[in-house]
């Protein structure tokens, strides 16, 4: 959370659901933990979360966003 919360555009997140009455879920299938941050829906409706400025929103998942992506420590 303390790289993301500064991020001043939207990126996107690795955190989707299969349609509105699913829960979200991370890339490998994890559960999103709600307290960790909720996902506002700024589009009702949309499958896959972006973040921004300690926000998560609801997005559609075919918008071009840029991506904070995980990588093993060295």
């Amino acid at each position: 959370m303390n790289f993301l919360n500064p991020l001043a555009h939207f990126h996107w997140l690795g955190l989707t659901r299969k349609g509105i009455a699913s829960d979200w879920k991370w890339e490998d299938g994890a559960p999103h933990p709600i307290n960790l941050f909720p996902v506002m829906k700024s589009q009702p409706g949309k499958s896959c979360a972006v973040f921004n400025a300690g926000q998560a929103y609801s997005n559609s998942c075919d918008e071009q966003q840029h991506c904070a992506c995980m990588k093993p420590a060295k």
